[in-house]
């Protein structure tokens, strides 16, 4: 009972004993019967006496009575603010307690039960509500700013709007409260249950919330800018564009959590739990990955510029058309990861793992790539123009088309890959092996091959004329006509000219349904061959040696017989003119074959060499013109004579010897 609530009944009493007395006067001058009187006067008198007597025992109860604290009331006094006594329930009726717009600042009502309700736009800043039950209560709109909320229960409350800046609500219980819209910066909130709450358009920024429970809760718009959530669970959280940046996320479990469009810049994942999230479009430049698990995550068209994710298993991590820009990848495994369109330009992949991943299209120029592994990955269309892959290893690798413009593979290992068609003018491969590399058509510019080893590669239609080649070793290069050499420099062996060898010419055996002959032979008379079988046909043609024109015969294969008047020869079509490889006097090898043409033995006949050129040894003779009528004999010997006979003849031959 309050003081204002003594005071009334006081008032009361007195106002009945006055009224008691008055009647006591009145009858006094009624002309009644005296008898009646002193009846009258009787029961008045016991009336006052009871009436005083009760008043009495009042006063003494409230004289016993704790001293009651006074609440602040403005601009409504009817509101019920005070704590009430021990030996009392803590409930406060509804009605009793309801208001709209007044003020409770600074209230103490720790441990009260306020269920259901209306304190909608109240100012209850700095109010002491520790412990009390706030369950369903309509808070919309209301000022709790440092207010004490801790391990109060707001389950189901409405506090739509409202503000709690700076409020402590640790271990509070918010589960199923709405809390759209509401603002919680700088509020303590550790330990907070808020699973399935409605936290649409919050904001937390610079709140803690470590520790807290926020599983399958909506925070799509929310705002947590350099909120701390370290440990926070985020499982199933809708956090479509929601804002993280600079939040610190340590060790928070956002398993299968819904990030897309989220922002992140500079935010602190390290050790978290990114697994199966969704965050395609987001945009977390600058943030912290290292140590956490991304796998299942997708990125798609996110931006991660200058993200640190070193030591990644990203295996199964979607970052197709990501933006990597400057972003550390330093040791991480990106096997198999689907990067077509990503922007990786002067990203670190030092040391990174990227087997049979696809960057077709990609951007990579820049990049530092230094010992990273590359085997099984397309390269097609990216650039990498500048690119660092000093003790790079590539294998398998599909850059056709490519750019590498500057690239830097000192000492790299290379090792089956296609570089047709592709930019690599100023590369520099000093060092470097490299094993079946195709150049085919590349563009290298002034490259340097400095004590570069090449195995089997093909530099055909390559122009070399500006590249460095002091020291470079070729084992089995090819290379064609087109192919342009520097100044000063012996172009190596040509392993496209390379015939297979035939031990002997006249006996050599073909298949009877076959009616080609092979003349390589013929072609190594012409180049000075000193085999046996060379010599052989040398003598049979009454020559020690064939003039570089018959470097114009066909290939293996040509010769075909067709009638006694002449003989049937594939007509090849020459790339170019027929000239020799320089300082060698080797003819160039002939190119593809055409349908045959019909050659009489006059035409051939008429084929008549140019001048031999003068013999470097002085002691040799002036060699004497070949007679081509032996030549085609030898030839129509080959093609005619079946292997039955040519076995006949040779057992002829040994009986008779």
């Amino acid at each position: 009972m309050t003081n204002q609530r003594v005071l009334t009944i006081l008032g009361g009493a007195a106002i009945a004993t006055l009224f008691s007395l008055g009647i006591i006067v009145i009858i006094g001058f009624m002309p009644l019967p005296d008898a009646v009187k002193q009846i009258l006067y009787l029961v008045l008198g016991m009336g006052l006496a009871f009436g005083f007597s009760e008043l009495q025992k009042l006063t003494a109860a409230l004289n016993a009575a704790p001293a009651l604290p006074q609440a602040e009331f403005r601009p409504e006094p009817r509101v019920l603010a005070t704590e009430p006594p021990q030996s009392r329930p803590k409930t406060i009726p509804p009605t009793a307690a309801a208001t709209s717009g007044g003020s409770m600042a600074r209230a103490q009502l720790a441990g009260v039960t306020l269920k259901y309700v209306k304190l909608q736009g109240i100012n209850l800043d700095e109010a002491n509500f520790e412990g009390a039950d706030l369950s369903g209560s309509d808070l919309s709109e209301a000022r709790l700013v440092g207010a004490n909320l801790e391990k109060a229960n707001l389950s189901g409350a409405e506090l739509g709007q409202a503000i709690l800046d700076g409020a402590n609500l640790r271990h509070a219980t918010l589960q199923g409260a709405i809390l759209e819209g509401a603002s919680f910066r700088g509020a303590e909130l550790s330990g907070v249950s808020l699973q399935e709450t409605n936290l649409r358009g919050v904001s937390f920024d610079d709140a803690d919330l470590e520790g807290a429970d926020l599983s399958g809760a909506d925070i799509k718009e929310a705002s947590f800018v350099g909120a701390k959530l370290k440990g926070t669970q985020l499982k199933g959280a809708k956090a479509n564009d929601a804002n993280f940046s600079k939040a610190m996320l340590r060790g928070a479990q956002c398993l299968d959590a819904n990030m897309t469009g989220s922002a992140a810049h500079g935010a602190d994942f390290s050790g978290a739990l990114l697994e199966g999230i969704l965050a395609a479009g987001a945009k977390w430049s600058g943030a912290n990955l290292s140590g956490a698990t991304l796998d299942r995550a997708d990125f798609e068209g996110a931006d991660l510029s200058g993200a640190s994710m070193s030591g990644l298993d990203l295996t199964h991590t979607v970052l197709s058309g990501a933006t990597l820009l400057k972003a550390v990848l330093k040791d991480s495994n990106l096997s198999g990861v689907r990067l077509t369109g990503t922007d990786l330009r002067e990203a670190d992949l030092r040391g990174a793992t990227l087997d049979g991943a696809d960057i077709q299209g990609g951007k990579l120029s820049k990049a530092v790539l230094e010992r990273a592994q590359l085997n099984g990955v397309t390269l097609n269309s990216v650039n990498f123009d500048a690119a660092d892959l000093r003790g790079a290893h590539l294998s398998n690798v599909q850059g056709q088309s490519a750019s590498g413009q500057g690239a830097d593979f000192t000492q790299a290992q290379l090792s089956d890959v296609d570089f047709s068609h592709a930019a690599l003018t100023d590369a520099s491969f000093d060092g470097a092996r490299l094993e079946s590399v195709n150049f085919k058509e590349a563009k290298v510019g002034k490259a340097s091959f400095r004590n570069t080893l090449f195995v089997r590669c093909d530099l055909s239609d390559v122009d070399l004329t500006h590249a460095q080649f002091d020291g470079a070793r070729f084992e089995e290069v090819r290379y064609d006509l087109l192919t342009r050499w520097p100044d000063g420099i012996q172009p190596p062996k040509n392993a496209a000219e390379e015939a297979p060898a035939h031990p002997e010419l006249p006996s050599q055996r073909y298949n009877e349904q076959s009616s080609l002959t092979d003349i390589s032979e013929l072609a190594a008379i012409a180049t000075g061959n000193k085999s046996p079988a060379a010599k052989k046909a040398s003598e049979a043609m009454g020559a020690k040696s064939v003039p570089a024109s018959l470097a114009k015969l066909p290939k293996p294969g040509s010769l075909k017989e067709s009638s006694e008047s002449g003989l049937k020869i594939n007509k090849p079509e020459i790339e170019g003119s027929a000239k020799t490889l320089p300082g060698t006097g080797v003819p160039t090898p002939l190119r593809k074959r055409e349908p045959t043409v019909e050659l009489s033995s006059d035409e051939i006949s008429a084929m008549s060499p140019p001048a031999i050129p003068k013999a470097q040894d002085a002691t040799h003779s002036e060699p004497t013109a070949p007679d081509v009528s032996k030549l085609e004999e030898i030839a129509k010997s080959q093609v005619t004579k079946p292997k039955d006979d040519v076995d006949k003849e040779e057992e002829a031959k040994e009986e008779e010897e």
